[in-house]
């Protein structure tokens, strides 16, 4: 008994590249694709600055000013990385790195002191 092997339809132009090579390659999507990407980074950009600006009295300043420099490395990057060219996996830095800040930050201002 021969099986028939089943057609997904990964080989038609939309579905990109399949397994076995089939159709054409669709080019990569990222988050960080160039087209929209002021308006995706524009909240995270906003909240950072708010977030910083209402931490400027906090009791750490270290801590403040390492938060600081995590989101402006955050939006840097989102901007400049060339993320097409990355592995799939790297599109999870930038929000690694706003997480991160976010905890400085929360550090910053007593953390869960109040």
């Amino acid at each position: 008994m021969r099986l028939r092997s089943t057609n997904l339809g990964n080989d038609s132009p939309a579905a990109g590249t399949a397994a076995g090579g089939h159709g054409p390659a669709r080019p990569r999507t990222s988050a960080f694709d160039r087209e929209g990407l002021a308006g995706r980074v524009a909240p995270f950009a906003l909240a950072g600055a708010v977030a910083v600006l209402l931490a400027v009295d906090a009791p750490d300043l270290s801590w403040l000013a390492i938060g600081a420099v995590l989101i402006a490395a955050t939006i840097l990057l989102a901007v400049f990385v060339p993320w097409w060219r990355l592995p799939r996996w790297s599109d999870a830095i930038p929000p690694l790195i706003y997480l991160t800040a976010v905890a400085a930050l929360r550090h910053a201002g007593g953390g869960a002191a109040f």
